[in-house]
């Protein structure tokens, strides 16, 4: 049985990664948001209902930016093979005794 491989070119390598940062910005930022509402509700500037009415509109862009994120990542990898073993000049690898 063959594996399956991702080939994606450097067109849209760029536009993966464009769509990647966006979504991060986006998801993180309404992430951001919804800690915002939280600390006006601790500190006593707004209720509690109005901390979770103004959260609870943040779901969507919180989704889609985690979305965006995996479906962006997977064609940030060219290929699905594992990287090439260690040789034995490599200060990782165990020296022989």
């Amino acid at each position: 049985m063959d594996s399956l491989h991702l080939r994606v070119d450097a067109d849209l390598h760029a536009v993966a990664l464009f769509v990647h940062l966006a979504s991060l910005v986006l998801g993180f930022g309404a992430v951001l948001m919804a800690d915002y509402y939280a600390l006006l509700y601790l500190t006593g500037r707004c209720t509690f209902h109005n901390a979770l009415t103004s959260a609870g509109r943040l779901h969507v862009p919180i989704w889609a930016g985690l979305a965006g994120l995996v479906a962006s990542g997977v064609m940030l990898h060219r290929t699905w093979t594992p990287p090439p073993p260690a040789s034995s000049s490599d200060w990782r690898s165990p020296s022989p005794s």
